[in-house]
């Protein structure tokens, strides 16, 4: 179970310093582990190496809603782990890691014929951003890149009204921002502490959003780790 400085804390790692709310209403896309799955990360420890691998992710919010994009399936890259260490804050042990996308690609597509996009369409190819940071505790994750995340490379106009936000954004030189939380059944503390062989899968919640400063983006953080605070309290 989160301890109540368990989560003060990974909120405080996640929003570091976040002083204002964009006046605007913004632009985002939800994204979690799919429905008929039970899990849609998987930490693999290699010889002391890293890899978070990712499957079994769907679109479930957007704003503007509803939109074509729900649902629709949304492939993160492969991410490396560095700089794995250990850390205690207000009594309570942490693990913390660099990452760093493997194939840099992040994808999303179409779940069902919409207009004249099919099912099975890539609807949106953005490169990620690395250097992101991933705090550890006993079962959970916490990831914040409190910088440009994304830079879509393709997409299909006139698909998603979100979508073309996104694109929109970019053109006006907003910034893209990615960050995610998430829980396992095992303890990927454990795992990572030891540096033993071995993997540890778990579920997900993120958020991609277009707003004019990075550092305001990181409420997502505060958000998603709120819930699995409240979550585990409970």
């Amino acid at each position: 179970m989160l301890s109540r400085k368990m989560c003060l804390f990974v909120t405080a790692v996640v929003c570091v310093a976040v002083f204002s709310v964009p006046t605007f209403a913004t632009t985002t896309l939800g994204f979690s582990t799919g429905g008929t799955n039970n899990f849609s990360w998987t930490v693999t420890l290699t010889g002391g190496a890293g890899v978070l691998s990712f499957e079994n992710n769907e679109v479930d919010t957007s704003n503007p809603a509803p939109d074509a994009v729900l649902n629709d399936r949304i492939n993160l890259p492969s991410m490396s782990l560095t700089n794995i260490q250990s850390v205690n804050v207000f009594g309570v042990d942490f693990i913390t890691a660099t990452l760093a996308p493997i194939t840099s690609t992040l994808t999303l597509i179409a779940d069902i014929d919409t207009g004249a996009v099919l099912a099975g369409t890539n609807v949106m190819t953005a490169t990620v951003g690395s250097g992101g940071f991933l705090t550890v505790g006993t079962n959970f994750i916490a990831y914040s890149n409190q910088q440009d995340d994304l830079d879509i490379q393709s997409h299909e106009a006139g698909y998603s009204a979100v979508i073309d936000e996104f694109v929109a954004w970019e053109n006006q030189g907003f910034g893209l921002d990615m960050s995610f939380g998430g829980d396992s059944s095992t303890s990927l503390f454990l795992l990572l502490g030891a540096l033993n062989d071995g993997s540890v899968s778990g579920t997900l919640s993120g958020q991609i959003v277009a707003a004019p400063e990075p550092a305001t983006m990181t409420l997502l953080g505060i958000g998603g780790l709120s819930l699995l605070c409240r979550r585990k309290e409970t």
